[in-house]
């Protein structure tokens, strides 16, 4: 079961099916050293500038915490790309195994929830959202798409949490706070940085 639910405040994420090819034919010479470095300075600006308000994490590796009594869950790391001239996130696919709090059948839920740098603090931008229902015994998948966000740069995390499907009482969380460039991997377009608040975050170059 893949749900693509967002919160985004700028209204649903939709989802992105393929990413735009790098541009050919291009030659090193239609691209001077001085617009090098412009572009050069222009990240590394970014990249010590966006240090105060909204959202804080440590910096280093992915922070990870658990309460209850939650399963396992992979918790790959998620691609960022440009998309039909736009910055998309692909999750990619969670493997998640079976709370040991409950027998019956349970839901697990995953929300990537990312944050956006607006030039003054990181607003939330989306939460992307999947979840799968394991029957006793079972193992799954919870799987993600291609989805478009709205800022040039953005940070993430993850909460996974196991459900007695049932009730829809919550038996256990993971959660991981994204905070390394290692957390991330990057495709055309997009860049992972270094930053002292919130550990590391997605740069969108063609935005």
């Amino acid at each position: 079961m893949n749900q693509r639910i967002s919160l985004s405040r700028r209204g649903s994420v939709a989802p992105v099916l393929s990413l735009a090819a790098p541009r050919t034919g291009s030659s090193p010479k239609h691209h001077s050293r001085r617009r090098f470095l412009a572009r050069s300075v222009a990240v590394l600006a970014a990249s010590a500038g966006l240090m105060t308000g909204g959202h804080t994490a440590s910096a280093g590796a992915a922070a990870f915490d658990a309460s209850g009594s939650p399963g396992y869950a992979s918790f790959p790391r998620p691609t960022a790309g440009i998309g039909n001239g736009n910055p998309t996130l692909a999750p990619n696919n969670y493997y998640v195994t079976r709370s040991p709090a409950y027998s019956g059948t349970q839901y697990v839920k995953v929300t990537v929830r990312t944050w956006g740098w607006n030039g003054s603090t990181w607003a939330h931008d989306a939460d992307l959202t999947s979840g799968v229902y394991l029957g006793p015994g079972q193992n799954g998948w919870a799987n993600f798409e291609w989805y478009y966000l709205h800022y040039k740069n953005i940070h993430a995390a993850v909460y996974v949490t196991w459900y007695n499907a049932a009730t829809w009482q919550a038996l256990g969380t993971r959660h991981a706070d994204l905070t390394s460039v290692n957390d991330y991997a990057s495709t055309y377009g997009a860049q992972i940085l270094a930053n002292t608040y919130v550990g590391a975050y997605i740069h969108y170059l063609l935005f």
